[in-house]
C-alpha cells in the first residue's frame, strides 16, 4: 500500500516539477524579451489583430525586397547610360575638331578611337545584374548583343567595296534601322515585344523602357560606326569623304546624347519613386512592429518577480526531492 502511495506521490511531484520548470522558462523569456510567450492566452484567444499585423509586416518586408532588387537594376542601368553619355561626349569633342585635320593619319586615329568606343558601349549594354541582362527587354536570360568586337567585325564585312561616305551611311541605315536589317534580325537577341519590368509592390511595377534595340542605342552605335569604319573604305586619300563621315557622326551623336540625357532623367524619377516606396515601407514596418509590441507586450518587472517566485518554488521541490534521492542541484535542474 505504501509503495502505491509513494509512486503516486512521485508522479504528482514530477508533474508539478515539470509544470514549474515550463512556467519558469516562459516567465524568464517574457521577462527578458518583454513579449508574452503564450500570445493566445495573453490576448484571451483573440489573435486576429495579431495575425493582421504579421500579415501586413510580411507584405511590407516583401516590398522592401522587391524595391531593393529594382533599385539595384535601375542603378546599374543608370550607370550604363552614364558611361554611354560620357563616351559620346568624349568622341564628340574629337569629332568637332576633325575639320582641322590635315592628314589621313589623323582620321585613322579618330577611326580607331571610335572603334574602341563602339566596342566599349556594346559591352556595357550587355551588362547583367542579379542574373538578368538589363537591355534585353523581357528576355532577361538572353544577352542582347554579341561581343562588341564581334559586332564591329560583322559590320565591317557588310561594307566591302563601298567607296564613298553617302554609300556607307546608307548601308548603315539599312543595317541598323531596317526591320529586316542584320542588326534587328540577326544580332539583337532580346525581346522585341516587351521591356524588363520589376514588381515593387502588389500593384506596381517599375519598367526599364530601354533595350539594345531602342532607337537611342541603335543611333549611338550607327553614329560611332560611321567614323569607326571610315578607315576601311576604299577611298584612298580622299579627305573630303572622311570629313563628311566625321561631320555626320558628330551631328548624330550630339542629337542622340540629348536622348540619352532624357532617358537618364526618366530613369532617375523611377529611382526616386523606388527609394520613396522603400523608405515608406521601412517606416510603416517600424510603426506596425511597435503596435504589435504594444499588443503582445508585457510588464517585464512583474514577469521578473514571477520568475523569481517560480525559482523559489523549484528550490523547495528540489529540497524535498533531494532528501529522498540525494540528487544534486545541478543534476536536478537538468
Amino acid at each position: 500500500m505504501n509503495s502505491i502511495s509513494d509512486l503516486a506521490s512521485l508522479m504528482m511531484a514530477n508533474r508539478r516539477q515539470s509544470a514549474l520548470r515550463l512556467e519558469a522558462n516562459t516567465s524568464g523569456q517574457a521577462a527578458t524579451t518583454g513579449i508574452a510567450q503564450d500570445k493566445s492566452k495573453h490576448l484571451q484567444g483573440s489573435t486576429m489583430t495579431l495575425s493582421l499585423f504579421d500579415r501586413k509586416i510580411s507584405l511590407l518586408k516583401q516590398q522592401i525586397t522587391n524595391t531593393t532588387e529594382a533599385s539595384l537594376i535601375f542603378t546599374t542601368a543608370q550607370t550604363t547610360l552614364t558611361s554611354i553619355s560620357d563616351g559620346i561626349s568624349e568622341i564628340s569633342n574629337d569629332l568637332a575638331l576633325s575639320s582641322q585635320f590635315e592628314s589621313i593619319d589623323d582620321f585613322n586615329r579618330l577611326a580607331e578611337q571610335a572603334s574602341t568606343k563602339f566596342i566599349t558601349i556594346v559591352n556595357s549594354i550587355n551588362t547583367s545584374v542579379a542574373s538578368r541582362f538589363l537591355f534585353s527587354g523581357a528576355s532577361v536570360d538572353t544577352r542582347p548583343l554579341p561581343d562588341g568586337k564581334e559586332l564591329l567585325n560583322a559590320l565591317e564585312a557588310t561594307i566591302t567595296g563601298i567607296t564613298d561616305a553617302a554609300s556607307l551611311s546608307n548601308a548603315l541605315d539599312v543595317w541598323f534601322d531596317d526591320p529586316g536589317g542584320q542588326y534587328q534580325i540577326i544580332h539583337y537577341a532580346g525581346s522585341t515585344s516587351s521591356n524588363l519590368s520589376v514588381p515593387i509592390d502588389n500593384e506596381q511595377t517599375a519598367t526599364l523602357a530601354l533595350n539594345a534595340n531602342s532607337d537611342v542605342v541603335r543611333t549611338t552605335l550607327k553614329a560611332l560606326a560611321k567614323t569607326a569604319l571610315s578607315s576601311k573604305l576604299t577611298i584612298a586619300d580622299d579627305m573630303q569623304q572622311f570629313r563628311l563621315l566625321a561631320t555626320d557622326s558628330f551631328t548624330d551623336l550630339v542629337e542622340v546624347n540629348d536622348q540619352v540625357t532624357r532617358q537618364q532623367g526618366a530613369m532617375g524619377l523611377i529611382e526616386e519613386n523606388i527609394q520613396d516606396m522603400q523608405n515608406g515601407a521601412s517606416s510603416e514596418i517600424t510603426r506596425l512592429e511597435q503596435q504589435r509590441q504594444d499588443l503582445i507586450g508585457i510588464e517585464q518587472f512583474s514577469q521578473a518577480a514571477r520568475f523569481e517566485a517560480l525559482l523559489q518554488q523549484l528550490d523547495v521541490t528540489y529540497r524535498i526531492a533531494a532528501r529522498k534521492s540525494e540528487t544534486s542541484l545541478v543534476a536536478y535542474l537538468r
